[in-house]
Formats: C-alpha cells, sequence, structure tokens
C-alpha cells in the first residue's frame, strides 16, 4: 500500500467473499513486524485502525474482496 513512514487511519469493506482473511504488516512485503494478525473482516464495516508504521504498510489477503484503505 505505502513505502516508508506513515498512519493507518481505517479500512473500508466493501464486498467480500466468504473466508476472507487479512494480516496488516508494518513492511513492504508480506513479512517483518504484523500490526494486525490474522482477522476475517465483515462486508459493510468501517475498521478504525490507528496504527502507527515505519517501514510501510502491507495488506496481506487471502481471498476476493474489494476494500478502500484511508492513511497517511
Amino acid at each position: 500500500v505505502k513505502t516508508g513512514d506513515g498512519d493507518l487511519i481505517a479500512i473500508m469493506i466493501n464486498s467480500i467473499s466468504e473466508g476472507v482473511t487479512m494480516k496488516i504488516y508494518d513492511n513492504v512485503a508480506a513479512s517483518g513486524a504484523v500490526l494486525i494478525n490474522t482477522f476475517s473482516p465483515s462486508s459493510g464495516v468501517p475498521y478504525p485502525m490507528p496504527f502507527h508504521f515505519k517501514t510501510g504498510l502491507y495488506i496481506d489477503v487471502s481471498g476476493t474482496i474489494d476494500y478502500t484503505v484511508s492513511f497517511n
């Protein structure tokens, strides 16, 4: 999503298939420091995520999902 320092503000789940999971890293790949461990989001739900990241923001997703990430 982003390289470098920043703040994750929220993730809005627009639509989702069954069994989707997300895991969020402070990195530019699916490794390193975990900001939010694996969870199963729901469609139509905004998830406030007041987290600071230093290296980057990477969201690892399994399955089919349409989502919007808010960060600065």
